[in-house]
């Protein structure tokens, strides 16, 4: 499968959007899929290159708005690569939506993970530079229902990139069908 991941910045940057994308395309393609980021040249690096399997293209920025660099070239980008499926990420606006009206001019599906979704990394990253009581107190803290908070300190405690990506793709093939 060809994928298309849009996050508004990738590695060299460090954040938890890009570790996400970076650490899960690299397994799409140790599954033999082929994976195409584009996103904003933040830090100022080659604005093509592949590493580690990955075909990244990034694109200048005139500014940000609420950390979203703004890529006046995106639209174009997103429309020149060939995927099957795009997978983007909110709550940055920007890349999201020009990610989400590409996918539909092509016809593609369009998958969108909301920011609640790398708060496992988060918690899963606490829970290793700190005692886990201490990341749970935080999950209590948050505005969520009790069972998202437990799902969640679960899920951070059995991080596996593998079984993400064959649900991931067994639920992409079943809809595909």
């Amino acid at each position: 499968m060809r994928i298309l991941q849009t996050p508004v910045r990738f590695y060299p940057f460090v954040g938890g959007v890009e570790n996400y994308v970076y650490n899960l395309s690299r397994v799409l393609v140790k599954h033999g899929h082929e994976v195409t980021v584009v996103c904003a040249n933040e830090p100022k690096v080659k604005p093509e290159e592949m590493m580690e399997g990955i075909k990244v293209k990034r694109v200048n920025y005139i500014g940000k708005v609420a950390n979203t660099n703004i890529t006046l070239k995106l639209p174009s980008g997103l429309f020149r690569v060939d995927f099957d499926l795009v997978h983007t990420h909110i709550p940055t606006p920007w890349s999201a939506d020009w990610s989400a009206i590409i996918a539909r001019i092509k016809r593609k599906p369009h998958e969108m993970n909301a920011a609640y979704n790398f708060i496992t990394e988060t918690i899963r990253v606490m829970c290793e530079l700190t005692e886990k009581n201490v990341a749970e107190k935080i999950m209590r803290g948050m505005d969520e229902k009790e069972d998202m908070k437990q799902s969640c300190i679960e899920s951070a405690n059995r991080y596996d990139w593998d079984a993400i990506v064959e649900s991931t793709i067994f639920a992409y093939d079943a809809l595909s069908e």
